[in-house]
């Protein structure tokens, strides 16, 4: 394992890693879960970047933790043969994701609940989701890895005011969907038949913003939602639905910052 802060770089094949940070891969060293790591290089393979895998822990107290957490991340990356690099840090695990996370193209996180119910999300998942650096994705057991699920749609929700936070999950998901063949699937839910997003020709259905996404969830290769972390809290696509969502989804949820734009990283 490397010294807290220094990355470790490596492929199947020995070439460096580059110093970018395409995907960041968010592990818990007390619970690194084997579903992350197959899931994070299928979407680097799909979209040409790296994987960049970062280990928190709050004190010398966890070292044992992460040291075996980041040989176990180690071993798994390798056998993707995925261009990518290991990186242990102490601190706050959520500002350290955030801090990393700055320019990269995608955090990826665990979903944290226990047992069936997906009802949780842990605190790192809360502070990155709340003010993101750039786009975030919260992984479920269960969730099919990117590459098996071609024909599957890419449901974005759209909120019936054309926020920029709505125009950049539709721009996120469109700029996925040229790269893995998805189709997009935007969607407006409203409640007592508000008008349509202007200038956005997005299908608009009644109920609740969070079941009803969370209900066409299933069987979607995504479910994509725009925020902005100082939104007002009346708004209906507020922080808040990003969390409900990524907790309550079946199928990997994605929360995308307004200020996100194609080919700008964060």
């Amino acid at each position: 394992m490397s010294r807290p802060g220094s990355p470790t770089a490596g492929t199947a094949s020995g070439q460096e890693a580059s110093t970018g940070h395409g995907v960041v891969l968010a592990i818990d060293p007390h619970r690194p879960v084997d579903y992350l790591v197959p899931w994070a290089a299928a979407y680097a393979a799909e979209t040409g970047t790296s994987v960049h895998a970062l280990l928190v822990a709050r004190n010398d107290a966890e070292h044992a933790a992460l040291t075996a957490a980041s040989a176990r991340i180690a071993r798994q990356l390798v056998g993707t043969g995925i261009e990518h690099e290991i990186e242990t840090r102490y601190g706050i695990p959520g500002d350290v994701v955030r801090e990393v996370g700055i320019g990269a193209d995608l955090i990826v996180l665990a979903d944290a609940s226990e047992g069936a119910g997906r009802s949780i999300l842990g605190v790192v998942g809360q502070t990155v989701i709340s003010n993101p650096p750039c786009p975030v994705v919260v992984v479920h057991p269960g969730d099919e890895v990117p590459s098996s699920v071609p024909d599957r749609p890419i449901v974005v929700g759209v909120d019936s005011a054309g926020t920029d936070a709505s125009v950049a999950a539709l721009s996120w998901a469109v700029d996925y969907a040229t790269k893995s063949d998805n189709p997009v699937a935007p969607l407006t839910v409203a409640r007592d038949h508000e008008p349509s997003s202007p200038g956005l020709d997005v299908p608009v259905v009644d109920g609740t913003p969070g079941s009803e996404l969370a209900a066409r969830s299933e069987g979607a290769a995504a479910l994509v939602i725009g925020t902005h972390h100082d939104q007002h809290p009346r708004q209906p696509f507020e922080v808040g639905l990003g969390l409900w969502c990524a907790s309550h989804a079946k199928c990997p949820t994605v929360i995308v910052p307004a200020s996100w734009q194609p080919d700008a990283g964060g």
